[in-house]
């Protein structure tokens, strides 16, 4: 193993040091969430409607009327209004999240270790972008 050079080595950082920051990233982190549910919520009837677009087409060409119903009376409101958006929460907020984790975790890694990150983050975005559009590709035939 090579030796380190002395900028290399890692930052010590006692242990209740640790113990006080974990609770901030998590807290940052929470509150970046609802700021995505709050804004998810704020557009949550037009991109419903964008959703469901698809599947009225579907309806209509099978020669059903191109209405979605809901079994139960609260799944309708379950789906739209808390489930939806917790989705589209997750999205939003998944950046501000993964920061706080990198910036928890960064300053232990080596020199070498948060460049190979950076490939690792590239390469998680895009098979997440790739894991959310790939349901359109698979229900249209346009995708």
């Amino acid at each position: 193993m090579l030796p380190l050079h002395p900028e290399e080595e890692l930052p010590s950082m006692p242990l209740m040091g640790h113990l006080t920051e974990l609770p901030s990233r998590l807290i940052r982190s929470a509150v970046g969430f609802a700021v995505g549910y709050a804004v998810s919520v704020t557009f949550t009837h037009p991109l419903w409607k964008f959703v469901c677009r698809p599947a009225a087409q579907a309806l209509t060409a099978l020669g059903y009327p191109p209405t979605l119903y809901v079994v139960d009376p609260m799944d309708g409101f379950n789906i739209i209004w808390i489930g939806f958006p917790l989705v589209l929460a997750a999205f939003l907020s998944a950046p501000w999240i993964l920061y706080q984790a990198w910036a928890f975790v960064a300053p232990g890694l080596y020199r070498g270790e948060r460049c190979w990150a950076g490939v690792f983050l590239v390469a998680a975005s895009l098979l997440v972008i790739g894991g959310a559009r790939s349901p359109i590709w698979c229900s249209s035939d346009t995708g």
